[in-house]
Order: C-alpha cells, then sequence, then structure tokens
C-alpha cells in the first residue's frame, strides 16, 4: 500500500494523529528539486481527517462543457476552485484517493477536442487542462504525470495538441497553463517502451515531419521561455532525449544545443534574458538526472569543461546559479558509480520486519546492522577512482555554500551530500574537512550557513561518521548561538536555523550509543536557543530538534517534561520565553547553571538593549530558583563588570546588579556584604563624569534601574545620609534631563526611593525629610519658565507616598490645576506638560482616598479636566492635542467615579455639561482609540445613579443603552457611528451640536473609512427620518449651528465645507427640505460664504464644489446657490477657475433643469473648450456670456492675490 494510502486508512480508523506542536527546522522544508505542492508524507500531521470538498469538483469536471461556454462562469469557477485547493496547500495527500479519477475524467476532455476539433471541444479542453493545472500546483507534477494517459496513441494526440496550441503568436503567453499540462503528457506519453521511429510514416522518417523531430523541435521552443512551461519542457526533454533509441542521435545534438544557447546568451544582453540561461541549465541539469550512467559519461565529459568556462556561477542572478549549481552537481554524479559505497553510516535495516522485530522497537535497542558502519572494503576503495572533474566540480560547490543567496547555499549542499555519499571514504573525508572550513569567524555568515546545510545533508545521507562528531560538533554548537554584530544590527539567525537543522537530522540519522558523549551539550544548547533566540523561527528551530532528539534518541535528560513546556504556540513571544519559560526550565537542576551562565555571559552583554533589559528581569524571576548561585557567583561578576570600558557591559551590569538585589531581597538572602558592595558602588558614581559623553542616556537608565531596584530591596541605608544624598542627586539630574525617556524612568526610580527612605531626613537640611525636601524642589522648579522642566515636575507630585500626599494635597492638586496655561493657548509646547498633568492626577487619585480631596480640590480638577478635553492644539506632528484629550478621559473616569461616591454636589450641571458635550465631540470624531474611550465614559456616566442628572441625561441613556445592543467592539466606526449619529435626536440642542461638530470632524476627514463609516450612518439615519418634516429641520439647524461653530476654529474650516459637500452628495434633503423648508439651506449656504474672499485655494475650491452640489435642489436654492457658483468662472486663481467650469459643467450634464434647454449645448461648449486656465480676460468674458443667457446679472469676482514679502 502506498504511504499516502496508509495514511488515509489510518486516518479513517484512528482520526486525527498526535498533532507535533513544534515544526521543522525551516531549512528543512524546502527542496529544489521539488515543485511547489510537493512534500514529504513523513512526519507530517494534519489539521484535517479527509477533503471535503470532493462533491464542487466532481460537479465541476462534469459541468465543465457547459460552464466552458460562458467566460463569467469560467472566472467564476476557476477562482472558487482555487481558493479551496488552496485551503488544501499544506495538506495536498488528502485529494490522493479520488486524483486518479479526476484526471480520467479531465483528460477524456482534452482527448475528445483531439478527436473532433471545434470551438465548443476547444474551451472545454481549455478550461480542463486549467483545472489539471490547479490539481498539480496542489500536489505536485511527479504525482499527477502517474494519471496521465501514455499508450501508443497518446503520443501522437499530446504532439498534436502541443503544435496546435503553439500557432497563435500570442498563445504563448496566453495559453501557458494548457500548454504546461500538455508538455507533461507528452514527456509521459513518450516513455511508451517502443521506438518512436515505428510511430513515423515511412515518408516523414528522417524529416522534420518524423516524430522525435517534431518533439525535438518543442523542447528547443520552451526551453527558453520566461514562463512555467520551461520546467515542463525542461522534464520533456529529460524523458526524451535519454530514451535509449533517442541518445545516440539526439543526446549530444540536444546537449550542444543547449551549450551554445548558453554562450550566445550569456555573450547578449544577459539582463534582459535571464530566463535563456535557466532554461539551458534546467535542461542540462534535467538530462543528466534522468539518464543512466554508462550513456552519458562521454557527452559529461564534452559539457562539463564548457560549462565550467562559461562561468555562470558568477551570474548576477540567484535563479542562473541556483541551476548552474544543480547542473555541477548532476554531471559529477555523472562521473561515480551507482552504487552506494559499504562504508557509509546505516541506521536501521532494510526490512520492515526487521526494524520492527522485538527488541528493536525501544530507544538504543536497535540491533548492529549487518552490514556496518564506517566500515568499507579495501577492495572497493581500490577500485574507485574518481574524475579530476569530480574534484572540480566539489570546488565549486564548495565555494557555492558561500553564495550571497540563500538558495544557493541549500542546493550546493544536497549537491555535496549527494556527491559524497558515492565517493570512497578518503575522499568523503576531504570534503568534510572543506566543509568543516568554512566554520572560522573569519569567514561570513553565508558560509556558517552554507556549512551548516553541507554538514546536515552529509549526516542524512550517511556520509558524516561518528568518529567525526569530535570535529563536528563544536562547531555546531558554535553556530547555535552565532552571532555577528553589523554596525546598529546582527546577522547570524539563519546560521542558527541551519545549526538546529543539523541537530534534528543528527536525531535522525544516528543511534542513540553514537551521539551518547554528546547529549547534555546538545540538549543544554538546543533548550538555550528555544529560550533566549531573538528570532522565532530559530526558536521554534531548536524546540522541534529537541522534541525530535527526545523522540528517536530518548536520552535528552528531562526531555518529556520540557516538551509540553517548549511547545510551538508558547515560544511566539520572547518575553513568555524569558519571563515564563525559562523559570520553570530552570527549576531542573541539570540546567539551572546552564541558564544562569548564559544570561550573564551573553544577554547581558548584548548589542540590544531590550535583550540586556529582559535578561535582567529574568535573572529576578530565576533568583527563587537559585539565590546562593545569584549570591555568590552572578552577583561578584556583575560586579566587577560594573568598571568595564565597554558600554553595554556596564549597562547590563548596573541593571542586572539591581534585579538581582532586589530577587534576593523578596527571598530574604540580601546580606551585609552584598549590601555594603552595592552601596560602594552608587558612591563611585560621580554625575559630573558618568553622566557625559557616548552612550551617557544608557547609563542613566541604568543607575536609575540601580537605584529603583536596590530602594525596593530595602537597603539598610536610613543612617547614612551621606549615600541617601548621593541617591537623590543621581535621580534629580535625570529628572531635568533632556531625554523625556530618561525622565519617565527617573520619576518611577524617585518613587520607589520615597516609598522607602521618603521619612529619612534630607542630607541637606537635618529638619526636612527627604519628601519635604523634594516637594520644596519641584514647587520651586515648576515656577520655571522652561516648559521640559515643569513637564516632569508635575510628575514628581504624584510619587509621594498617600500619607504625605494627603497633608499636602490642596497645594499639590493647585500646582497641578496651574502649572500650564489652558488649552486656549496656541503654543503647543505645553502639550506634553498638559498631557502629564493629567497622568499625575490619575496616579493621585489611585493614592490618596477619595475622602482627603476637598470640594474646592474637586472642582479645580474638574474644571482642569474639562478643559484638556478640548485640547485641539496642532504641530508639526499634527493634532498632537490628542495625546491631551487621551488622558484627560482616562482620568476623568477616575475622577467621576470617586467624586460620586464622596462628594457629588461637585459635580454641578454646569460642570456636568461641559464633560458631556466634550465627550459627546470626541465619540463623533474621527480618531478610534478617543471614540472607544469617550463613548466608554458616556455609557458609564448616562447609566451611572450615582451621577447627578444633566441636560439630556435619560434621552442618552435610551438611546445608548438601546442602541448599544452588547457591542463590545468600540474602535470599529461601523458600531460607533450609528450610536453617534442617533444622539442627533436628543431633545437638548447643546448635545445635538457637540455631536453634530464632532461629525464634522469624521464626514470631513481625510481617512476613507473614517468618511465611508460616517457618511453611511448620517445617510441611515436621515432617510430613517425622512417623512418626518420636524426631524429633518432639527437637523438642518443643528448643521448650520455646528458649521458656524466650525468657522471659527481654522483647523475645522475645510472639513465642514467637506461635510456639507458630501451631505449634499448624498441626497440627505432632497426632495424633502429643498421643497419645503428651502430658506434653512440658503441660511446655511450663506454660513460659508465669506469664504470666497479666502486667499486658500483649497478652501476655495471646496466653497465651490459645495456650490455645485446645491445646484440639485430646487428653487430658489438653485438660483441662490447658481448667483454664488458662478463668479468663480471668474476667480484670479486659475485652478478655481477650472475647477469651476469643470463643476458646472457636471451638474448641467447630470440635471437639465439648471439651465434651459435652448442655451444647453452652446454652455457646455463654453465650459469645456475655454481656456479657463490661462486668460482671466477670455474667462470674465465668458462669464458675461454665460450671465446673459442665464439673464442673470453677475458681476466678476475682484479679488487680488495676496502678494508675498520679498
Amino acid at each position: 500500500m502506498a504511504n499516502s494510502d496508509y495514511q488515509q486508512e489510518m486516518l479513517q480508523y484512528f482520526g486525527d494523529p498526535p498533532t507535533n506542536p513544534a515544526a521543522e527546522p525551516s531549512t528543512a522544508a524546502d527542496d529544489g528539486d521539488r515543485e511547489a505542492g510537493e512534500t514529504d508524507n513523513e512526519n507530517m500531521s494534519f489539521s484535517l481527517r479527509q477533503f471535503h470538498d470532493d462533491g464542487f469538483i466532481d460537479s465541476l469536471i462534469k459541468s465543465i462543457p457547459s460552464i466552458a461556454l460562458n467566460p463569467s462562469d469560467v472566472e467564476r469557477q476557476t477562482y472558487r476552485l482555487k481558493d479551496i485547493l488552496d485551503r488544501y496547500q499544506e495538506q495536498p495527500q488528502l485529494v490522493d484517493p479520488f486524483l486518479g479519477r479526476w484526471v480520467q475524467e479531465l483528460i477524456v476532455y482534452v482527448k475528445a477536442y483531439a478527436d473532433e476539433p471545434s470551438e465548443s471541444s476547444k474551451k472545454t479542453a481549455n478550461l480542463s487542462l486549467t483545472v489539471l493545472r490547479l490539481l498539480t500546483k496542489l500536489r505536485g507534477y511527479k504525482v499527477i504525470i502517474k494519471f496521465l494517459p501514455h499508450s501508443v496513441a497518446d503520443v501522437e494526440q499530446s504532439l498534436g495538441l502541443v503544435e496546435e496550441f503553439m500557432k497563435p503568436v500570442n498563445s504563448m503567453f496566453e495559453d501557458w497553463e494548457q500548454q504546461y499540462m500538455l508538455l507533461l503528457w507528452l514527456s509521459i506519453a513518450v516513455q511508451i517502451p517502443f521506438d518512436l521511429k515505428k510511430l513515423t510514416d515511412l515518408d516523414d522518417i528522417g524529416t522534420p515531419r518524423s516524430i522525435e523531430a517534431r518533439i525535438f523541435h518543442i523542447c528547443q521552443v520552451f526551453i527558453t521561455v520566461s514562463e512555467k512551461t520551461r520546467d515542463a519542457a525542461a522534464y520533456l526533454l529529460s524523458r526524451f532525449v535519454t530514451r535509449p533509441d533517442m541518445l545516440p542521435t539526439y543526446g549530444k545534438q540536444m546537449i550542444d544545443y543547449l551549450l551554445k544557447t548558453l554562450e550566445s546568451a550569456k555573450s547578449a544582453d544577459v539582463v534582459k534574458q535571464p530566463h535563456i540561461l535557466c532554461g539551458g541549465l534546467a535542461g542540462i541539469a534535467m538530462i543528466f538526472k534522468s539518464g543512466t550512467r554508462s550513456h552519458l559519461c562521454s557527452l559529461a565529459e564534452d559539457c562539463l569543461p564548457r560549462l565550467i568556462e562559461l562561468g555562470l556561477l558568477d551570474s548576477q542572478f540567484s535563479m542562473v546559479r541556483k541551476y548552474c549549481t544543480k547542473a555541477f552537481q548532476r554531471l559529477a554524479l555523472t562521473f561515480l558509480p551507482t552504487k552506494l559505497p559499504t562504508w557509509r553510516y546505516k541506521r536501521g535495516f532494510r526490512s520492515l520486519e526487521d526494524n520492527m522485530a522485538p527488541g528493536n522497537l525501544g530507544a538504543g535497542d536497535v540491533r548492529p546492522n549487518p552490514m556496518g558502519n564506517g566500515v568499507h572494503s579495501p577492495f572497493e576503495e581500490s577500485e574507485t577512482e574518481v574524475s579530476a572533474y569530480v574534484e572540480q566540480v566539489i570546488g565549486l560547490l564548495l565555494q557555492s555554500l558561500n553564495d550571497a543567496d540563500g538558495i544557493i547555499r541549500w542546493s550546493a549542499a544536497k549537491g555535496i551530500g549527494r556527491i559524497s555519499e558515492r565517493l570512497p571514504q578518503g575522499f568523503a573525508e576531504d570534503v568534510l574537512n572543506g566543509v568543516l572550513n568554512l566554520f572560522s569567524y573569519e569567514r561570513s555568515e553565508n558560509a556558517w550557513h552554507g556549512g551548516c546545510l553541507a554538514l546536515a545533508e552529509l549526516s542524512r545521507r550517511g556520509a558524516l561518521l561518528p568518529l567525526r562528531f569530535s570535529d563536528v560538533m563544536p562547531v555546531v554548537l558554535k553556530a547555535l548561538l552565532y552571532e555577528e554584530l553589523r554596525g546598529t544590527y546582527a546577522v547570524g539567525s539563519t546560521v542558527r536555523d541551519a545549526a538546529c537543522y543539523v541537530c534534528w537530522a543528527f536525531a535522525r540519522a544516528y543511534e542513540p550509543k553514537d551521539l551518547e558523549e554528546f547529549v547534555m551539550d546538545v540538549a543544554k544548547h538546543l533548550v538555550l536557543t528555544a529560550l533566549f533566540d531573538r528570532s522565532v523561527n530559530c526558536r521554534r528551530a531548536a524546540s522541534a530538534a529537541f522534541q525530535e532528539h527526545v523522540g528517536r534518541q530518548g536520552n535528552f535528560p528531562r526531555g518529556l517534561d520540557i516538551i509540553p513546556i517548549l511547545d510551538f504556540e508558547s515560544l511566539g513571544r520572547r518575553s513568555n520565553t524569558y519571563m515564563k519559560l525559562s523559570p520553570i526550565i530552570a527549576k531542573y537542576q541539570e540546567y539551572t547553571s546552564v541558564i544562569l551562565d548564559f544570561l550573564l555571559s551573553h544577554r547581558l552583554a548584548h548589542w540590544d538593549v531590550a535583550v540586556r533589559e529582559l535578561a535582567a528581569q529574568t535573572l529576578f524571576s530565576l533568583t527563587p530558583v537559585a539565590p546562593d548561585y545569584m549570591k555568590h557567583c552572578v552577583a561578584p561578576e556583575l560586579l566587577k563588570r560594573i568598571g568595564s570600558n565597554h558600554i553595554f557591559t556596564r549597562h547590563g551590569a548596573m541593571i542586572g546588579l539591581g534585579y538581582i538585589c532586589e530577587g534576593l531581597h523578596n527571598c530574604g538572602q540580601f546580606d551585609d556584604y552584598l549590601a555594603s558592595q552595592v552601596e560602594s558602588v552608587i558612591l563611585q558614581i560621580n554625575p559630573k563624569d558618568v553622566f557625559r559623553g557616548f552612550g551617557h542616556e544608557l547609563i542613566r537608565q541604568a543607575v536609575m534601574s540601580l537605584i529603583s531596584r536596590v530602594s525596593n530591596a530595602e537597603l539598610p541605608l536610613h543612617n547614612k545620609p551621606h549615600l541617601l544624598g548621593q541617591m537623590v542627586e543621581l535621580v534629580q539630574s535625570s529628572v531635568v534631563a533632556d531625554n523625556p525617556k530618561i525622565q519617565e524612568i527617573a520619576v518611577n526610580t524617585l518613587q520607589s526611593l520615597l516609598k522607602t527612605y521618603g521619612t529619612c531626613m534630607s542630607p541637606s537640611d537635618q529638619n526636612r525629610t527627604l519628601q519635604e525636601a523634594c516637594l520644596d524642589q519641584v514647587l520651586h522648579n515648576v515656577k520655571s519658565s522652561s516648559e521640559l522642566m515643569r513637564r516632569y515636575s508635575v510628575l514628581v507630585l504624584s510619587v509621594f507616598s498617600a500619607e504625605f500626599a494627603t497633608k499636602n494635597l490642596s497645594v499639590i492638586t493647585n500646582t497641578i490645576a496651574s502649572i500650564c496655561p489652558r488649552s486656549s493657548c496656541p503654543e503647543p509646547q505645553w502639550v506634553d506638560c498638559r498631557r502629564n498633568c493629567c497622568r499625575s492626577l490619575d496616579r493621585l487619585l489611585g493614592a490618596v482616598p477619595a475622602r482627603a480631596f476637598s470640594s474646592e480640590a474637586f472642582s479645580e480638577v474638574v474644571d482642569f479636566l474639562g478643559d484638556c478635553l478640548s485640547d485641539y492644539t496642532e504641530d508639526k506632528r499634527g493634532n498632537i492635542g490628542r495625546i491631551v484629550r487621551l488622558a484627560a478621559i482616562d482620568t476623568t473616569r477616575s475622577i467621576m467615579t470617586r467624586i460620586a461616591r464622596t462628594d457629588p454636589l461637585v459635580l454641578t450641571p454646569e460642570r456636568l455639561n461641559t464633560v458631556v458635550i466634550n465627550l459627546l465631540r470626541l465619540f463623533a470624531e474621527g480618531i478610534p482609540d478617543l471614540r472607544a474611550r469617550a463613548g466608554q465614559l458616556l455609557l458609564y456616566l448616562v447609566k451611572s445613579d450615582d451621577i447627578p442628572d444633566f441636560s439630556g441625561k435619560v434621552a442618552m441613556r435610551e438611546l445608548l443603552c438601546r442602541s448599544h445592543a452588547r457591542t463590545a467592539v468600540w474602535t470599529m466606526g461601523s458600531r460607533t457611528y450609528p450610536l453617534a449619529v442617533s444622539l442627533l435626536s436628543v431633545p437638548a440642542a447643546e448635545i445635538r451640536s457637540a455631536v453634530m461638530l464632532g461629525l464634522i470632524s469624521s464626514l470631513g476627514s481625510l481617512t476613507e473609512s473614517t468618511v465611508r463609516e460616517s457618511s453611511a450612518a448620517f445617510r441611515t439615519y436621515a432617510r430613517e427620518h425622512s417623512q418626518d418634516l420636524s426631524v429633518m429641520v432639527a437637523l438642518v439647524d443643528t448643521l448650520k449651528q455646528a458649521v458656524k461653530q466650525a468657522m471659527k476654529e481654522d483647523r475645522l474650516v475645510l472639513p465642514a465645507l467637506n461635510t456639507l459637500k458630501q451631505i449634499f452628495a448624498g441626497g440627505v434633503f432632497y426632495q424633502n427640505v429643498d421643497e419645503k423648508e428651502p430658506q434653512l439651506l440658503i441660511d446655511l449656504l450663506n454660513v460659508v460664504q465669506h469664504l470666497r474672499l479666502s486667499q486658500s485655494t483649497v478652501k476655495v475650491v471646496a466653497l465651490v464644489e459645495v456650490y455645485a452640489e446645491a445646484l440639485q435642489f430646487a428653487d430658489p436654492i438653485r438660483k441662490f446657490a447658481l448667483e454664488r457658483l458662478l463668479p468663480f468662472l471668474s476667480h484670479v486663481y486659475p485652478r478655481v477657475r477650472v475647477v469651476c467650469a469643470t463643476k458646472f459643467h457636471e451638474s448641467v450634464v447630470t440635471c437639465e433643469e439648471i439651465i434651459p434647454e435652448e442655451h444647453a449645448d452652446t454652455i457646455c461648449t463654453l465650459l469645456t473648450e475655454s481656456p479657463w486656465a490661462h486668460s482671466l480676460e477670455k474667462s470674465q468674458e465668458v462669464l458675461g456670456t454665460i450671465a446673459g443667457m442665464l439673464h442673470m446679472n453677475i458681476r466678476p469676482m475682484q479679488l487680488k492675490v495676496k502678494k508675498t514679502k520679498p
């Protein structure tokens, strides 16, 4: 039974096999000799039991004759079939039970066209071949070709069809799928065991009309095309030329043709013809792959020197180098014997019965192979002669192992493996030595990667004997940790991934006793790679290799316990492997010291600051596992490194020492000796010396981290004012630094410092505590004119202890609320300061009991937050006030909850209305996170019984609670905009105006998705209430008030115009308000009329578009809009004139009622043919002509261009 059939049968009985949680190393997944869609069935895990869409494909195949007649049906069904088959791309063997029947049914349609050609049968054959191509893409041509018919009659049929599809010139590009499948069919048909000359008419023998000559011509045509048909032609070429009856006649002729093609293409413009080189090389590789050694040896002797002389391994195209590498290895194999030598390593037995015999199932119980391992026959060694050509090819392949492209290195590695397994042992040892020479730190990462791939191939093919493990294992273990720094980045992930592949291959290739000596080292390195590698692919590859060793070798320490920990999903996040998985594995004694030493030696001095910080945090988590080792081994080493001149080493040592101190304190292992060592380190840090020069910012962060962790460790410093003063000075010097990140860290450090030593007396003033001295310093700093000083001084106000903050609450809240100007201040530099004020208040509210706040403090805070909610400051970064509004929403939620429970009288209707109106505006705007948080806070305010009543609360509660409909995704505009628009029906005018003002930002946004979702919600609302005139009148009035307010804010002028254009274009007021209350829309247009004098071309163009959209309404609105629109035809800016003429023409064409019918053609001609972009005088004349036809008194605009100062 075939392997796939056996798997299918087992699946039917037992269901899904156990899923392997770790994928095989990625380097083992690709095979250069395999088409996309072909995979190994061995060790594959499935997520589906069977192919579920066979019914659709059966019906599709039966309906092909009818579907092929309709091009739209062909396209639809083809895309559907492609989508279905793509789902099984990783499990192609599931279609095997149906493939034979499908292929036979499909080929019947193709044969029908060959027998009786017609237009309908050709379309049917085309679609059948397209379906066959999709099946071939899924399963691979090597599987599909077995089901294609290959009788004597099929040779002529397939050959005739290929020639038929070659006739049209353009078919080479239009019907490549059909040509591809026909070439595959011909390639299996030509393998019939009969002389092809017997199929040729006697009159055609020896002429171009003979069967063999026609096939030869087809191979010549398709072997150099730039399509997929080239691969099928190479396969056909190999099957045709290597036939016993064709090789003497066409073998040398085809090789000469291919070589001449390569020579001519290389001498020509190769940039435009890389496909010719690829085709020629692929044909040579396939010929020498398919033929027998005895027949091709003479051709190889002629071909190889000429191919080497071309020097195609130096080509700039990677695919050319890949095919060249394949051709070289196939040529070299031609000079080697087909029988594999006996010295190769063999594991197991050729017979399944012997492998399954009792005593052979357990790991380590495999009986000695009767053929021997590494034992070779001297007679065999003496009889085997290695050609000089083989040595030359091996040198080229070793050179290709260092190629810049991975696909070439991978192909070369397979060539090294294939050749080495056929060489005598002495020559194979020389090849292995050449591979090992690649593992030098003087070589690039490409050489290391290629060397690892070659070692894996040698081990898989038995060409690497256990006797050489002493030389191989050290370089493999180095490769598992290989990383080379290149400026601001590092290389080596591909090397580590390939090293995992080598370990994976070792597990499958060798018996446990052969690897027993190296088990511990391999296990430790694989665990370290799986836990601490920067690349997720390498972590998962190491896990796969570890699992393979546990399953096949059975001697990895704690292997079965570790496999569930290092599963595929848990290795996805690097922080998870460091912080959660490593402490679990470190509990096993075999891996404890290894993990700690690796973090100390490799990760705390790593070039990536994020890795160093993660390593330090991991040491904190690992401290309870091995506190003595941390105290006696790790901590002393870190103390030595603090004085290092290497900045990465010093930074990692400081943060690592701090985390270890805190971890030892939590375990109760922090002794006085280590405390004294840490104190001396802090005393030696001089801000004037350490916080200067290159990398001083990293050192500042490390020092802050050290002080913070030491403070958490509660070092006995209460009676050491000098040391406390040193720590305070270090922190305060960082608080006023220019780097915002350092200031954030310094504030958090100060919080830890004051939490532990805040009640100690200040070193500078023995009459005050540290907290009192710090508060006085902050109060002094907030008076500074520097925004940077104020920005982070305000954060310090939130780091005091709860008791101290309660005692000084009035001073702190008053300082926070008055430290920076209000949001009405146009200067953008105060934005960060206001944001920090909100954050500081939020922290303060979380630390101080609500009852400690007085009514005055609450009132001051609420007023300040209400002002921050309306901060729309803009600078070169854009709408930077967003960060203030976001922080204000979070703080408002906290303070509203506390005030409602302790002092609800503070929430006066005026204050609540201010907050609610700002939130409503944010809820209708276009920024998703602001919209989501504002909506959630609004929902809380209207639902909470603790919040006093405010204007529109009851109506908003009914709308939001009813319309909310259990919607949890607040950031989705399709969910939130209908809620926001529904609030336009609230009776309170200020509520409606706030919502409409927010909608103006959304409807007039530059983001397409925001405009689409908001306009859809608005149109839906208007359509639902289109029959209620009172609602529509209220809607127009609300829109007018919102636009009027938007005209006062320059940032909203353009969105307001775009909003009007969107609403008018959507027909919201068409045939209702425009006919019954036209004055409302006229008043609305009057609100934006003043913009006609604007010097901004963008605003004027938007105004023109608004007037053009208003022409759709009935009179008198249409007449009003036309009177306002036509003067722009004489605007001083040419772009405005062009846009006005274009929009007016579009409106006239769309709505015939705008102008009299007798003048329509004349006016349209004037609008389209007049030189609006060139002559202002001519434009004014045309305007006068149009105005005369319309009987309107239109005066040209008298706008002057604003002159810039020289």
